[in-house]
């Protein structure tokens, strides 16, 4: 993870979430009900997160930053 201050949270979300659960790209997107490039963006801190996607990961994993 790349270190940023303050650090995006889509390498959060890739590191403490998509990757312990070893979760393809693809796999997460369909858990969401995202699009793969959508996810992809935003995992790779291309894109911010919206306040809908923040709900969608809350809802599927139980996270709460």
């Amino acid at each position: 993870m790349r270190l940023k201050n303050p650090a995006h949270l889509g390498g959060f979300i890739k590191y403490e979430i998509v990757e312990p659960l070893n979760l393809s790209v693809v796999a997460a997107a369909k858990i969401l009900g995202v699009t793969r490039p959508t996810l992809s963006a935003l995992l790779n801190e291309r894109s911010s997160i919206s306040p809908e996607m923040a709900i969608r990961i809350k809802k599927a994993f139980g996270v709460l930053w």
